[in-house]
């Protein structure tokens, strides 16, 4: 890509999956939207892989999708183990109240 084009986001993400450290976290964020947090992670590590080979304009364009996560961004994971029937009742409450298991067990929790 020259100077001259404009870099996407996807293009970004080309270049990171380059580095086996920066394609190891963006996983199939490669492919689809990923989070904020994840690119940033990702562009991190593919920058600091000097088996990646960069050169200035790529690592630029890598850079410059890199943003400051809001203060309420959601970064972490909480891990819960149900059997799965418990995960498909919570599944299909998910897709009858129209939204992601996420945001529905976060509704249920806190009430919002």
């Amino acid at each position: 890509m020259s100077t001259s084009q404009l870099a996407t986001i996807t293009d970004a993400k080309r270049l990171i999956a380059l580095s086996p450290a920066g394609a190891r976290i963006l996983g199939p964020g490669l492919t689809r939207p990923c989070p904020q947090a994840r690119y940033n992670a990702a562009a991190a590590a593919a920058l600091q892989d000097a088996s990646a080979g960069y050169n200035l304009e790529q690592r630029q364009i890598i850079a410059s999708f890199i943003e400051p996560e809001s203060e309420d961004a959601r970064t972490v994971m909480l891990h819960v183990r149900l059997s799965e029937r418990e995960r498909q009742e919570l599944a299909e409450r998910a897709e009858a109240a129209g939204c992601s298991l996420s945001e529905f067990v976060r509704q249920r929790l806190f009430g919002a």
